[in-house]
């Protein structure tokens, strides 16, 4: 089973016709300066690396002004810049089961797709019903 990134995933949704917020994997600090400079209000910085992000403190939501002093904590060769934006985490997954074909995830986000655990499943094609 193959895990796409987070990067490679929001890649994936946005040509297929999904809006993603704005983003960059940067490789320096230089590099997360210069598109910062592109967004407004509060920026997330983010480990690409890791998949659990919270747990591993691999997740900062700053201000312009703390860029740099989040960036270094972050202590990663790589670093996903992203608009921050206020609303709801979802989890939507996809995988390809032996006995049932593909299988959808769908569920809350963020932090509470580990501790709530309220993760729904559904063989594919998925329904209205």
């Amino acid at each position: 089973m193959e895990v796409f990134s987070e990067d490679r995933a929001e890649e994936f949704l946005e040509k297929n016709g999904f809006l993603i917020v704005k983003r960059k994997l940067c490789n320096n600090l230089k590099e997360v300066l210069e598109f910062s400079k592109l967004i407004k209000g509060k920026i997330v910085l983010k480990n690409p690396e890791i998949l659990h992000k919270t747990e591993k403190n691999a997740v900062k939501i700053c201000e312009k002004n703390e860029i740099e002093k989040y960036y270094k904590e972050l202590n990663c060769e790589k670093v996903l810049i992203q608009e921050f934006i206020e609303g709801n985490e979802i989890l939507i997954g996809l995988k390809k089961d032996e006995s049932f074909g593909h299988v959808l995830a769908f569920g809350l986000g963020g932090i509470y797709s580990e501790i709530l655990k309220d993760v729904s499943f559904r063989i594919c094609p998925v329904s209205d019903k």
